[in-house]
């Protein structure tokens, strides 16, 4: 998927975008923190809720932290 079309479906998730560089697109966790915990440990996977890391892998995107408080989409 596209990197645009990515960033809408992650916005429509309720994703706090802080913008993209034209390949990955940076993301406010801290302002969503149902859906990105850098410090959850029990329920997400690596800080992803399960249902956005779904999105991620059925899309052919990854999640990484780039710190505590910013997650960065990257494409596959």
């Amino acid at each position: 998927m596209e990197l645009i079309q990515f960033e809408n479906l992650l916005k429509k998730r309720g994703a706090r975008i802080i913008r993209n560089d034209g390949r990955l697109i940076f993301i406010n966790a801290e302002a969503t923190p149902d859906l990105f915990d850098y410090w959850e440990e029990d329920f997400f996977l690596l800080g992803v809720h399960p249902e956005m890391q779904a999105i991620a892998d059925e899309h052919g995107w990854y999640f990484e932290w780039e710190n505590a408080g910013t997650i960065v989409a990257v494409p596959d």
